[in-house]
């Protein structure tokens, strides 16, 4: 099978900001193969604003609210691509994103560049443990599986987890290709609910890990991918 890159972006009430990351994938380098919209039980305009996008290759599926989790796994069953990449709809990407990821991933499994939070020119550029800012070969899900349904959150960095512990090989690039928007729906901002998703997740990845027989000190911290949660200035 040639190269074909499937885009998934999982929405909930998404449609003050669709549009600029619809936007962002139409003005890549090297537009993606298909765009898979997975509305997750939208109650705005979402649905209306991604019809006007109908030059982009893009698949529009509604779901009932179950969850940002079950929208990605929805979207990668529908997905063509031997190649996946995510896009969250309050989000864009940097114009060079997919195709010099593309290149990249010929090395490795998953590739992951650097962010900046989008709207500050003074903002410098980090590791986010975020989806948005990779792409991930197919053969990586096929081998380590899909999100965790038992995870509203961090089940992102639940699956990069397993992604190290599998032994897959993840290439960190140092040029910019996500562009992360703070706002007050961001679902990082409820730290009661995250930090207790994130301690069950690092759980299951321990629980794993002696299951397997792995000893800690054979997977080293995976520290790069820790957020900063430093506030804005």
């Amino acid at each position: 099978m040639s190269d074909f890159i499937s885009v998934i972006m999982p929405v909930y009430n998404g449609a003050a900001f669709i549009g600029a990351a619809l936007e962002s994938i139409a003005q890549q380098s090297q537009r993606p193969d298909e765009i898979i919209v997975v509305d997750d039980g939208s109650t705005d305009d979402t649905a209306a604003i991604v019809q006007n996008y109908d030059a982009l290759p893009i698949r529009y599926i509604y779901q009932e609210n179950a969850g940002a989790n079950h929208a990605r796994n929805r979207g990668l069953m529908a997905a063509r691509g031997n190649m996946i990449a995510f896009l969250d709809a309050d989000d864009t990407w940097t114009a060079e994103k997919t195709i010099m990821q593309r290149r990249l991933l010929g090395e490795a499994d998953v590739v992951i560049g650097h962010t900046r939070i989008l709207g500050q020119s003074d903002s410098l550029p980090f590791i986010l443990p975020s989806l948005c800012c990779a792409l991930m070969r197919r053969s990586a899900f096929e081998q380590v599986g899909i999100f965790d349904p038992d995870l509203q959150y961090s089940d992102d960095m639940d699956w990069y987890m397993r992604v190290r512990e599998a032994g897959l090989r993840i290439i960190l690039h140092h040029e910019v290709v996500l562009l992360h928007r703070r706002h007050e729906h961001n679902l990082t901002k409820n730290l009661q609910l995250r930090n207790s998703f994130q301690l069950k997740m690092l759980h299951k990845s321990l629980q794993r890990r002696r299951e397997n027989g792995q000893q800690e000190a054979n997977l080293a911290p995976f520290s790069e991918f820790i957020q900063d949660d430093r506030p804005s200035s």
